[in-house]
């Protein structure tokens, strides 16, 4: 099954594959102002017309629209993971750390209704991380993790 989607996704041009695949290292929903934040600035531009082409070749869904942000979902829980599956893993780690950052940046001031994605991606980083040999990353990661995990219980 995975052939076939990465059948579908070679059919997309290069810029819809960078724009699908960083949404599926955010996560099976996604809101579009989360994947502008963590997209390089020459694809964030265009991220309206790229949601388009997307819904329209059937990778995703518009589950909910209001007038700041649309959130999205990946059609099925296959093609979030071969399109996971197929991101290098130094790339997904970079990605996740936008995403850290971004939610960070975004939401300091009320974070904890944000904790299991933030921890979601920490987890990730730290797996990316031991998958590409950066042990002195992964006790920062060690750490970021653990004082979350502090930080629930304060």
């Amino acid at each position: 099954l995975y052939v076939l989607v990465v059948c579908r996704l070679e059919k997309l041009s290069t810029f819809l594959q960078v724009v699908i695949k960083h949404a599926s290292i955010i996560g099976s929903e996604f809101d579009a102002l989360t994947l502008e934040s963590v997209l390089p600035k020459a694809f964030a531009h265009h991220i309206e017309h790229s949601m388009e082409l997307l819904l329209e070749s059937s990778f995703i869904l518009c589950i909910d629209s209001n007038e700041s942000s649309q959130t999205y979902s990946f059609q099925n829980y296959l093609i979030r993971n071969a399109l996971y599956v197929l991101t290098p893993p130094r790339e997904a780690c970079k990605i996740h750390l936008r995403i850290a950052g971004y939610m960070e940046r975004t939401f300091s001031k009320s974070l904890r209704p944000y904790y299991a994605r933030y921890v979601y991606s920490s987890i990730c980083i730290l797996i990316d991380t031991i998958f590409s040999c950066h042990y002195i990353l992964i006790f920062v990661y060690l750490y970021i993790y653990i004082l979350f995990i502090f930080s629930l219980y304060i």
